[in-house]
């Protein structure tokens, strides 16, 4: 699996509320599959939690077939909301 394929039908946005040492405010990777990505997307949460900041996290579905690209967002939450409602 590549996490920055552009043949990926998902790509998530993560967003820090602060800059933290050796991660940055902003990462993104992508995915064939929503839920393959919990785990990384709750490592990320457990980081924000442990620098006291949140994290923002937007996910986009590629709405065409590569190699046409029309992202749309599809999802948006924070570190507060549980994962069980992804």
């Amino acid at each position: 699996m590549k996490l920055r394929s552009p043949k990926n039908k998902f790509r998530y946005e993560l967003t820090y509320g602060k800059a933290i040492s050796g991660i940055g405010s902003v990462t993104s990777f992508t995915s064939n599959d929503l839920s393959n990505q919990l785990p990384l997307i709750k490592h990320h949460s457990q980081q924000a939690k442990r620098n006291n900041t949140f994290l923002n996290v937007e996910v986009f579905e590629n709405k065409e077939i590569y190699p046409k690209i029309n992202w749309v967002k599809i999802k948006s939450f924070n570190n507060k909301i549980s994962y069980a409602k992804l």
